[in-house]
C-alpha cells in the first residue's frame, strides 16, 4: 500500500499545505504504532537480557560514522565536495568512525552489529549487491520526479500519480514472486528483474522534454514488476542460511546497507546531473552563434515575433536570446538526466556477475531450510 499511495498521497499533501506536512502526518501515526507495539509486539528468546550487553561503544561508533556520512551526502553538491573544509572533516571523521567500528565489533564479545555472519557466502553476496539495488531503485526513482517538475513542469501531486502503477504491479508482483521462489532457481529470478530495471532505464534514457505522461506511466509500472523480482529473491537468498539472532542482525545490517546504497545513489546521481548539465550546455552554446543558418533563421523569427507585439528591435533581440538560452538549458537539461539514466543502467548490468557470488541450492530445499 505504500509505494502505491505514498506517492499521491504526498504530492497532494505537499500541493495543498506544504511539504512539510509529509512529514508532520507520520506523528500520530507513529505513535499508533508504539503503541501496538507495546501492546502486541513480544520479546524474543534469542534477546539478551540485561543493560551490561548492550554494545554502548559499537552503537555510538556506528550513529557517528554514517550520521557523518549521511550529512556529507546531503550537503556535498551545495557545499562542492571537497572544496568545502566542512565535507573533508565529515568524511573524515565518518571514515575513522567506520573503520574503529568494524574492528570493534569484531573484537568484542556482545557485538551491536554482529559482522561476523559476513563469513556466510549468500549473505555476504547479498549485502553487496543490495547496495548496487538501493543505489539505482533510490536513485532512479529520485531522478524521474526531478525531470517530471523540473523540465515537465509537474506538480507534486501529478508527478505522484505517474508512480500509481509501479506500486500497484509491486504489490501484486511480490507475493507472485514468492511462489515463484519454490519452482525457479532464485538467482534466476534476480537475473530477470535486474534485466527488467536494465530495460526500463534503457527506454526512460530516450525521453525527452515532451514525452507524455503515458510513457512513464507504463513504464513505472514495468519497473515494479522487476522490482518484485529482485526484491523478494534477493531478501530470501541473502538471508537464507541465517537462524536464531544471526538471522535478526543479518536482516538489520542487510536492510541497512539498502539505505546506504540509496543515499550514496541520491547524492552520486545528483552530482551527476548538475555536471552532465554543465557538460551539454558548455557544447549547445557553441552552436549559437552567427555563423550557423539555423541558429541564423531562428533568430529571424524569434525577432520578428517578440516585433509584432510591438518591441522595439533592440527589446526583441534580447527577448529572442532570452528564448534560446532557455530551449539551451532545457535541451542540456534531458540530455543530462538520460546520461544519467543511462549510467544507473550500466550500473545494473555491470552487478550480474555478482549473481555468481551466490551459492545457489535447490529452490524448494531452501525454502524448506528458511521455514525450518
Amino acid at each position: 500500500m505504500s509505494p502505491t499511495l505514498g506517492p499521491i498521497l504526498g504530492g497532494w499533501i505537499t500541493d495543498t499545505y506544504s511539504w512539510r506536512w509529509i512529514f508532520f502526518v507520520n506523528v500520530p501515526r507513529g505513535f499508533l504504532a508504539a503503541m501496538m507495539v507495546w501492546v502486541f509486539i513480544q520479546d524474543s528468546a534469542y534477546q539478551t537480557k540485561g543493560f551490561g550487553r548492550v554494545d554502548f561503544t559499537g552503537i555510538a561508533l556506528l550513529a557517528i560514522g554514517f550520521g557523518c556520512m549521511q550529512t556529507m551526502l546531503e550537503n556535498g553538491e551545495r557545499d562542492d565536495w571537497l572544496q568545502s573544509d566542512f565535507i573533508v572533516t565529515l568524511a573524515v571523521i565518518s571514515a575513522i568512525s567506520l573503520l574503529i567500528f568494524i574492528y570493534w565489533e569484531l573484537h568484542t564479545e556482545s557485538p551491536a552489529v554482529n559482522l561476523r555472519i559476513l563469513k556466510n557466502r549468500n549473505f555476504a553476496a547479498g549485502t553487496i549487491f543490495t547496495v548496487v539495488y538501493g543505489f539505482g531503485m533510490y536513485g532512479g526513482t529520485f531522478i524521474i520526479p526531478l525531470f517530471l517538475q523540473n523540465i515537465r513542469q509537474y506538480t507534486a501531486e501529478q508527478t505522484g500519480a505517474v508512480f500509481i502503477l509501479g506500486g500497484l504491479t509491486a504489490m501484486v508482483g511480490m507475493p507472485l514472486v514468492g511462489r515463484l521462489i519454490n519452482h525457479i532457481p532464485t538467482r534466476l529470478l534476480i537475473f530477470i528483474g535486474t534485466w527488467g530495471f536494465i530495460i526500463y532505464l534503457d527506454m526512460l534514457h530516450f525521453l525527452t522534454n515532451v514525452t507524455s505522461s503515458e510513457h512513464f506511466f507504463w513504464l513505472v509500472g514495468f519497473r515494479g514488476i522487476s522490482m518484485g523480482f529482485i526484491f523478494i529473491p534477493l531478501t530470501f537468498i541473502t538471508l537464507t542460511g541465517l537462524k536464531g539472532k544471526d538471522l535478526a542482525n543479518g536482516s538489520g545490517l542487510y536492510n541497512l546497507m539498502r539505505q546506504v546504497g540509496g543515499s550514496i545513489g541520491i547524492a552520486w546521481l545528483s552530482t551527476m546531473v548538475d555536471n552532465r548539465i554543465s557538460y551539454h550546455r558548455s557544447h549547445l552554446v557553441n552552436y549559437a552563434n552567427s555563423y550557423n543558418p539555423a541558429f541564423r533563421l531562428k533568430m529571424i523569427r524569434l525577432i520578428g515575433l517578440f516585433e509584432s507585439k510591438g518591441a522595439s528591435y533592440l527589446m526583441a533581440r534580447m527577448q529572442a536570446l532570452s528564448m534560446v538560452d532557455i530551449s539551451i538549458q532545457t535541451q542540456a537539461s534531458v540530455m543530462a538526466f538520460g546520461d544519467t539514466l543511462l549510467f544507473v543502467a550500466r550500473i545494473f548490468f555491470f552487478s550480474l556477475p555478482l549473481l555468481l557470488l551466490f551459492r545457489q541450492g535447490h529452490p524448494g530445499r531452501m525454502s524448506q531450510t528458511s521455514v525450518d
